[in-house]
């Protein structure tokens, strides 16, 4: 089939790779960024590849023009100008405690659910989860 289509495109003048080139090339890009190709089997027997999601989260959480632009924690909007899924009350109230965020740092101190901890009211608390307030 590609070579047919390579056919075709060079009576336009287009000059496309060998596929072994295509298939190189993209084994390298793989390989380079630690990429492990899953092949598994539909329902109808036909065979089919991906890519583990954890790899590609770890890649895009690593990524640092991506990573400022994530949101890891609930945030409380009080209902109003809701755009985006970590304002929703599913994120806020439904998760399990498996499901959130396990710690938050707040001036260079470090805060872990279900690990008490003392308020500047000397009030002694147990937190269950965070959210962010008013960003």
């Amino acid at each position: 089939m590609y070579s047919q289509l390579c056919l075709i495109l060079s009576l336009t003048g287009l000059e496309l790779p060998h596929w072994n080139t295509i298939r190189n090339t993209s084994e390298n890009i793989r390989n380079l960024l630690g990429f492990h190709v899953v092949e598994n089997e539909s329902i109808w027997g036909n065979k089919c590849y991906s890519v583990s999601i954890p790899q590609i989260l770890a890649q895009e959480i690593a990524n640092p023009y991506v990573h400022p632009h994530l949101d890891f924690y609930p945030e409380e909007t009080n209902g109003r100008n809701v755009y985006k899924m970590s304002q929703s009350k599913k994120w806020k109230e439904e998760l399990g405690p498996h499901q959130r965020v396990q710690m938050a740092v707040r001036n260079d101190k470090h805060f872990y659910i279900f690990e008490p901890t003392q308020l500047k009211s000397r009030k002694i608390i147990i937190p269950l989860y965070f959210f962010k307030m008013n960003n």
